[in-house]
């Protein structure tokens, strides 16, 4: 999945939110930016790795930001099911 077909996709932008998505089985697809902070996402990265959900690459999280149809950057995005 691309950034370009998120726009398309029913999802949740931030930390928390997709933190919430994930506990709920709900996550398709998880995008990380690449730069934010690594303990901040890490605990996301693992609970995708655990449940088997793809983390994909979002770019910086000005670009998920944009991407996730936001005026700020995210540092997560999920694309839920």
């Amino acid at each position: 999945m691309t950034l370009d077909e998120l726009k398309e996709r029913e999802h949740v932008s931030g930390i928390k939110q997709c933190a919430k998505a994930l506990k709920r089985n709900d996550v398709t697809t998880l995008f990380l930016a690449n730069d934010a902070q690594e303990r901040a996402i890490a605990p996301l990265r693992m609970a995708a790795e655990e449940q088997g959900v793809p983390v994909e690459d979002g770019g910086t999280m000005k670009a998920l930001g944009k991407a996730s149809g936001i005026p700020v950057g995210a540092a997560a995005v999920a694309v839920l099911a």
